[in-house]
């Protein structure tokens, strides 16, 4: 029968290491925890493989990995036997795997925060976002309404430019009309009446160089005598003999040797007409008024 590790270490304190006799006795004496005896605990073993575990935690780890699923309850003393290089190949194994799992963990739960920052990045993105289309928004409708504005400033500056120049104009024409005397401006003669007279005839000539003349004649003349009149104003003016045809517009006419004996009167020449002779064998008409 052994004591357990505590109540060995405490007989040995307690007597001071006085040696092996004196802590036995220590511990006979009642005066240790134990009283003499093993302190028990109960652990779990692996039917099939006989591994004894100290906790049922430990014992469903070792069920997880080897399959094994035949387990007991036994009875065992608290500071259970050193562990074999198996138990200990099988609890470094369970720490590793317990650091891969808490790595896994850290990594998914930093994936998530990960995840969660940039989803609250780009929220916040899209707040500043419309934040500043706003800002640019409100921007804009000022310089709208300051253009609107400045333009209305400037319609009336121009009204007001304008008005005082027509007002300065006028200023201006009523000085000039205090200053200027008013003057009689001559009116222009009408001309005077074509005559009445039917004894007479008044017949105007232009001649093809703009050169005009005037005859009268005899109502009772023939239309021969104004024939020869030209023919002679011709040869006086130009130094040449030449025969002229003679035509009127009013009446409209042709004049033909037939009416050269007829006079004016009868031809319906008075009191005054327009003729237009014309050279014959020539394309020069002569206007005569």
């Amino acid at each position: 029968m052994g004591f357990a590790r505590e109540l060995a270490e405490e007989a040995v304190g307690k007597t001071g290491g006085a040696g092996v006799a004196a802590a036995i006795e220590y511990i006979d004496s009642g005066r240790g925890g134990g009283g003499g005896e093993e302190k028990k605990v109960v652990r779990v073993k692996c039917d099939e493989c006989g591994k004894v575990f100290k906790s049922n935690d430990d014992a469903s780890f070792h069920a997880f990995k080897s399959d094994h699923s035949s387990f007991s309850e036994v009875e065992g003393v608290e500071d259970a036997a050193p562990l074999t290089e198996e138990q200990l190949r099988d609890r470094k194994f369970e720490l590793l795997d317990k650091i891969a799992k808490f790595r896994e963990k850290k990594r998914l739960e930093m994936e998530m925060e990960a995840i969660a920052e940039e989803k609250k990045r780009r929220e916040e993105g899209r707040k500043v976002g419309t934040i500043r289309a706003e800002m640019r928004d409100v921007e804009m409708k000022r310089a709208t309404e300051e253009r609107m504005r400045d333009i209305v400033l400037q319609k009336e500056s121009k009204a007001r430019l304008l008005k005082q120049i027509k007002a300065d104009r006028e200023a201006m024409r009523e000085r000039r009309k205090g200053d200027v005397t008013p003057t009689t401006q001559p009116q222009p003669q009408p001309p005077p009446p074509p005559p009445t007279d039917n004894t007479q005839c008044h017949i105007q000539v232009r001649w093809p160089d703009g050169r005009c003349f005037t005859h009268k004649f005899d109502a009772d003349e023939p239309l021969a005598t104004v024939r020869d009149w030209i023919t002679n104003k011709l040869l006086e003016e130009d130094n040449r003999s030449v025969q002229v045809k003679l035509s009127s517009t009013i009446p409209k006419k042709q004049y033909t040797s037939s009416d050269m004996d007829q006079s004016l009167k009868q031809l319906g020449l008075c009191p005054s007409t327009c003729l237009f002779a014309r050279v014959m064998n020539s394309q020069s008409d002569f206007s005569v008024y």
